[in-house]
């Protein structure tokens, strides 16, 4: 690792695939020629309790083992932290307050790539508990509108969130986000991928320059707070 860069944990397991493809664009994300010029990386990957199913008041904090996950990466190494998740950012900073780790906030990331766009308006979809506490407006800039699916389409976004969590996902899944983005871009909205198992299912067509995947932020934030990258209009494009 270069000395002046930091190691990077992420915290996976929220679900796995998401933490998964949130290292693979950490990778691809990198400015690196070789094998030697990326990232020293730890994914721990670690079964938590629902942070959906808290947040709605029906289930455990899962804080303390995000807390202890931490803590286990610190163990080894890591001075920067990605949580996989943008639901789970809900307890990002009662993370960092208890661990002093830098918890990197991807939320804001996305809030700023879009600020630095020519987007007036944007549409997040996400998780219901995202939806519901607001995870996204706490960053959120004032000149930029923000506007959630309509309500009949939030279960079909959880059924495509809940497959790909379960190892379920359908060749079909892909085209239904692919609808729902056009959808929702067709006045020429910006449309946020708001929770990380969305971009594991998306694949785009045409251009992207509307489109901002929180697995992207996530990954580019870590790069940004570790030393590697700087965020640009670019960071999301590799």
């Amino acid at each position: 690792m270069h000395s002046n860069h930091a190691t990077i944990g992420i915290i996976g397991g929220l679900g796995p695939r998401a933490g998964a493809y949130v290292y693979e664009r950490l990778v691809r994300m990198t400015p690196a020629r070789s094998d030697q010029e990326h990232p020293e990386v730890v994914l721990l990957s670690r079964p938590f309790p629902s942070r959906i199913a808290h947040l709605v008041g029906a289930a455990e904090s899962p804080e303390p083992h995000l807390v202890n996950a931490v803590r286990s990466l610190q163990a080894v190494g890591c001075r920067v932290v990605a949580l996989a998740s943008a639901t789970t950012h809900a307890y990002r900073e009662a993370i960092q307050r208890q661990t002093n780790a830098t918890v990197v906030d991807g939320v804001r990331t996305v809030a700023d790539l879009l600020a630095r766009s020519d987007a007036v308006r944007t549409v997040v979809i996400c998780t219901i508990a995202s939806r519901r506490i607001g995870i996204f407006e706490r960053s959120w800039p004032r000149e930029l509108g923000i506007a959630y699916p309509d309500e009949d389409d939030q279960p079909v976004i959880d059924g495509l969130i809940d497959r790909v969590k379960s190892g379920n996902s359908h060749p079909s899944d892909g085209a239904t986000l692919r609808r729902l983005v056009r959808r929702y871009t067709a006045d020429g909205a910006a449309c946020v991928l708001g929770c990380t198992e969305l971009p594991v299912l998306w694949q785009p067509e045409g251009s992207t320059s509307r489109v901002v995947s929180v697995s992207d932020a996530i990954a580019a934030a870590a790069l940004v707070a570790a030393g590697y990258l700087r965020l640009d209009d670019h960071a999301v494009q590799r």
